[in-house]
Parts: structure tokens; C-alpha cells; sequence
């Protein structure tokens, strides 16, 4: 490449090139970096301020979710389709925040994964990123209010100074019995996130943003987690948000998909 001129590659984003004609009819370009423009006061990018918002807002929804997926002793979150007066009442105040966690951090990491894997994946595969974030996104808002209501539903059917044991016990059978009405939204929710990071996975591999592998990896443990209820499932789950740390890294660098 002749030295007089230079280009700007998607992995640096926002460099600013002027340049005026050298003697043999090129263009002799003088460029400057991100880094510099930054260092000397200059705003960053939108894109890189959205990205750091949505590795952020990933970030701290993973991390709120984390805790009932793995730790959450009874729910169907934790491998306990019907749980008891007994296992909702032993577990204190505790079975609500982890239900709240789980419902806020589950909606908050999916729309921050979603606006990382498009702002990644700019060319190829940009339509199947657009795709699997809607979905994915649509899915965790649905998902939180189903979570929520079996958090409120047991920490009401178990509160002492409203309900005896007995009507307590009876209402948390009363709802295991009609779970229906609860995972109406919930059940959707599940089946649209796993799909929309599907879509997610099948966009990164089109723009060539990670590996196979890491593709690979992000679609076994999205269906195993799918398909496989209890500890499985919530391992599955905390495994994914490690996994995608890399995503986090990449936004937080600044760096895109090769065109």
C-alpha cells in the first residue's frame, strides 16, 4: 500500500481522515485515531456510548440473574415444578427477591445482549441480528411479569398475618393446580428468548464476529437449557452469561464485523 495512503477498518471506528492530492495523483492522508481524538477532548462515538450502555445493562441483568438460576432452592426455576407451603415458606423473604431478580435481570440482560449483538454484526448476518433481537427482546418482556407473579403469588399464600397455614397451603395448591393462568406469559417468554438468541448465535456467525465454536457453544446451551428442566437448566444459564462476557468485550473495545 502506498504510504500516502491510509484506510479505516471497522474494528476503529470513528477516524477522521483529511488528506489533499500528493504529486502522483493520490491522496495524501493524514489520520487520526479515535484514541487521540479522544485523548484530546473530542466526544466519543454514539455507537461506542450505546454499546457501553448495553454491556452494562447485560452486565448487571446478568449478574441479578445469576442468583436464582443457580441458587434458587425451590420454583420451577430451580427444579421444583410444584413447590409446597413448606419449601416457599422456608425459604423466607428470599423467595420473592429471587423472583424479582430473576424477572428484572432476565428482561434487562436480554435487551443488552440484543443492542450488543446489533451493533457487532453491521453487514452480514445484520438482518438475522435485527431478527433475533426483536424476538429475544419481546421474549424477556414477557417473561418477567410470569416470573413475578410466582414470587408475589407465594410470598402472599405464605404471609402469616394474612393467611393460616391451612388457607395458605391451600391457596399454593390452588395455583399449582392452575399454573396456566401464571405461565401464559411466561412460557412464551421462555420459547421467544431461546429462539431470538438462535437468531442471535445464527447472525454471529454470519458476520464473523466469534468463532464456530463459540457459536456452536451458544446454541447447544440455549436448547440444553430449553430442554432440560432443574440445576441443568440454571447451570446452563450461568454458563451462557459468562459466555457472554466476550460479547461485552468486543462492544466495550469497540470492535464490528469484518464487512
Amino acid at each position: 500500500m502506498p504510504a500516502g495512503r491510509a484506510a479505516a477498518t471497522l474494528d476503529s471506528p470513528g477516524v477522521a481522515t483529511a488528506g489533499g492530492q500528493d504529486g502522483r495523483g493520490g491522496m495524501g492522508d493524514i489520520t487520526r485515531s479515535e484514541s487521540t481524538a479522544r485523548a484530546d477532548g473530542a466526544a466519543a462515538p454514539a455507537g461506542d456510548v450505546i454499546g457501553r450502555l448495553a454491556a452494562g445493562a447485560f452486565v448487571v441483568g446478568g449478574l441479578a440473574s445469576l442468583v436464582p438460576a443457580v441458587w434458587l432452592p425451590t420454583s420451577a426455576l430451580g427444579g421444583m415444578d410444584e413447590p409446597t407451603y413448606a419449601d416457599i415458606s422456608g425459604a423466607g423473604g428470599g423467595w420473592l427477591v429471587w423472583h424479582q431478580l430473576n424477572a428484572l435481570g432476565v428482561t434487562l440482560a436480554m435487551v443488552g445482549l440484543s443492542l450488543m449483538v446489533c451493533l457487532l454484526v453491521r453487514d452480514r448476518g445484520r438482518r438475522w441480528a435485527a431478527s433475533g433481537a426483536a424476538v429475544t427482546t419481546v421474549g424477556g418482556v414477557l417473561f418477567a411479569p410470569g416470573v413475578a407473579a410466582f414470587g408475589y403469588l407465594g410470598a402472599y399464600a405464605t404471609e402469616s398475618d394474612a393467611l393460616s397455614r391451612a388457607e395458605g397451603t391451600k391457596l399454593v395448591e390452588y395455583v399449582n393446580d392452575h399454573a396456566g393462568d401464571v405461565l401464559i406469559l411466561l412460557i412464551p417468554g421462555v420459547i421467544l428468548i431461546t429462539a431470538g438468541q438462535l437468531l442471535l448465535a445464527v447472525a454471529l456467525w454470519r458476520g464473523g464476529t466469534v468463532p464456530v465454536w463459540y457459536v456452536g457453544a451458544m446454541a447447544v446451551l440455549n436448547l440444553v437449557s430449553f430442554f432440560v428442566p432443574g440445576r441443568v437448566s440454571g447451570w446452563c444459564v450461568a454458563v451462557l452469561i459468562v459466555l457472554y462476557g466476550w460479547l461485552v468485550r468486543l462492544v466495550w473495545t469497540g470492535a464490528r464485523a469484518p464487512a
